[in-house]
């Protein structure tokens, strides 16, 4: 668990304990519970997730088209995630230390790049940084071909910037993390923030 990144929707559960609990941050409640693996994997310890997850009731769906597997329980489906490099030739990865399959995703660097070390509920886990939680969920509103989960992330996305806008270590963050885009995720940023949300875009814009 020390080796991977809890991604996803479950990171707001884990905010909401860092920041004592706090009514701000926007926790909504989700079944998918994602973690990405670095890429390159640089993974120190073994395991069969398969048979691990089996143990505790999970099946395992998988999809016959791209070789993917995702692990199904009544209450949680749980998946794999690598940042995509390069020119992406393949949405699929085989990770042979855990035995999983991870889809490939570009954007996931933010996140992976961006990461702090919690104690939650007697786990030690690595989470995003609030911050880049937030900026990586207004990129990937307006790459969604889902509908719905567009509309989900993007609110997320504005109720954590209302959030962390009031915390002065929060906004250090949101810059240095914004300051060390490239520039066409700089401009890509702003062009959704222009549109969506003002203060963030004035924010950076300053």
């Amino acid at each position: 668990m020390d080796e991977l990144i809890l991604i996803g929707g479950w990171c707001l559960y884990v905010y909401s304990e860092c920041f004592e609990d706090s009514e701000e941050v926007p926790v909504k409640r989700t079944t998918d519970i994602d973690f990405l693996i670095p890429n390159p994997p640089k993974l120190k310890h073994k395991a069969n997730v398969v048979e691990l997850l089996k143990d505790l009731d999970f099946s395992v769906e998988h999809n016959f088209s791209n070789n993917f597997n995702k692990f199904v329980h009544p209450d949680l489906e749980v998946e794999f995630l690598m940042n995509l490099k390069g020119r992406g030739e393949k949405d699929i990865i085989d990770i042979k230390d855990l035995s999983v399959t991870a889809i490939l995703l570009r954007y996931l660097s933010i996140l992976e790049s961006n990461v702090m070390c919690v104690s939650y509920n007697g786990l030690f886990l690595q989470v995003p940084e609030p911050a880049a939680y937030t900026l990586h969920k207004y990129i990937v509103s307006e790459r969604r071909k889902n509908e719905i989960k567009a509309v989900k992330d993007m609110e997320t996305a504005k109720d954590m910037t209302r959030f962390l806008l009031k915390h002065d270590d929060q906004r250090i963050k949101l810059k240095y993390i914004f300051n060390n885009f490239s520039n066409g995720w700089q401009k890509t940023l702003l062009k959704i923030l222009e549109k969506e949300q003002l203060e963030l875009f004035h924010f950076f814009k300053s």
